[in-house]
C-alpha cells in the first residue's frame, strides 16, 4: 500500500504496533540511519587499513633519514626509539646507536598513531568477517593492533614492557593473517586466499627478532636474522601493511556488506 500527502509518498511496511504514517517514517528513518552508520564505519575502517601502511612506513623512512647511525643490517627498527645494548661486549647484542631526540619522538608518536589507525581497521575487519575462522583472525588482529599502540608507549629503553608488546605483535599479526587466509580460501576466493597466505609467511619473519629477546645462542645458524635485523622486520611489516591495504580496499568497496560470511 502507498500513502500520499503533500507530494510525499511512503511505502507502508509491516511493522508491529505501528499503524500510522508518522510511526512508519520514524522506523524507516531509524533503520536507514543504522545502515548508514554501519556503512560509514566499515568504510572509514577500510580507509584506515590504507592509512596504516602510509603512516607506518612514512614515519619509518623519516626516522631513517634523520638517523645518521642507523643500519638496516645491524639495528632493529625499535633502536630508532632508543638504542639499548650498543656497548654490549656480546656480538649478538652489540649494534650502532641509531636514535636521536627527534627519532625517539617520532617513534613514540608514530607507534601510537599507526596503532590506533590499525585498531580501527581491525574493528572494521571484525564487523566484515562472519565465519568462525575469520572472526578468530579479526580478534587476533585487534590484539596485534593494541600491541602496536603499546610499541609507541613502551619503546626499547623501557625493557620488559617493550619485549612483551613486541612478542604479542609478532605472534598475533601472523596468526590473524593465516586465519583470515584460511577463511578467504573457504569462501571460494582462492586466489586471494593464497596471496594472503604468502603474506602470512612473510609476516612470520618478524619472529626472528625473538632470538634477540630470548637470547638464542645458535647465532651461527641464524646469521640472516641477526645481520639483517631491520631489513627482516621491514619485510614483515610490509606484508602486514599489504594485508591491511587489500582488505581495507575490500571493506571500503563492500561496506556495509561483509567481506566473508
Amino acid at each position: 500500500a502507498t500513502a500520499n500527502g503533500g507530494g510525499l509518498s511512503c511505502k507502508l511496511v509491516n511493522i508491529p504496533n505501528c499503524d500510522n504514517l508518522y510511526c512508519i517514517l520514524r522506523h524507516t528513518s531509524q533503520a536507514g540511519g543504522e545502515s548508514h552508520m554501519k556503512s560509514g564505519f566499515t568504510a572509514v575502517a577500510g580507509i584506515c587499513g590504507v592509512l596504516f601502511f602510509i603512516i607506518f612506513f612514512g614515519q619509518l623512512l623519516l626516522m631513517v633519514a634523520l638517523s645518521p647511525g642507523f643500519s638496516w643490517t645491524a639495528n632493529w627498527i625499535s633502536d630508532l626509539g632508543g638504542t639499548v645494548g650498543a656497548d654490549s661486549p656480546i656480538p649478538l647484542f652489540k649494534r650502532p646507536v641509531a636514535d636521536t631526540p627527534m627519532t625517539a619522538s617520532i617513534y613514540v608518536a608514530g607507534g601510537i598513531i599507526s596503532g590506533i589507525v590499525m585498531l580501527i581497521f581491525a574493528f572494521g575487519l571484525w564487523k566484515s568477517m562472519l565465519t568462525p575462522a575469520s572472526r578468530i583472525g579479526s580478534l587476533a588482529f585487534i590484539i596485534a593492533s593494541i600491541a602496536q599502540i603499546c610499541d609507541g608507549i613502551f619503546p626499547e629503553p623501557t625493557g620488559l614492557p617493550h619485549m612483551l608488546e613486541t612478542l604479542f605483535l609478532y605472534l598475533f599479526a601472523p596468526m590473524a593473517i593465516f586465519y583470515i587466509a584460511a577463511a578467504t580460501i573457504q569462501s571460494n576466493q582462492k586466489s586471494l586466499g593464497y596471496l594472503v597466505t604468502i603474506l602470512g609467511v612473510l609476516s612470520l619473519l618478524q619472529l626472528t627478532a625473538l632470538m634477540w629477546i630470548l637470547e638464542v645462542e645458535f647465532s651461527t645458524y641464524f646469521s640472516a636474522a641477526i645481520y639483517f635485523r631491520a631489513t627482516v622486520q621491514a619485510i614483515s611489516m610490509l606484508a602486514i601493511g599489504l594485508f591491511t591495504i587489500i582488505f581495507g580496499v575490500k571493506m571500503y568497496k563492500k561496506a556495509p556488506n561483509p567481506i566473508i560470511g
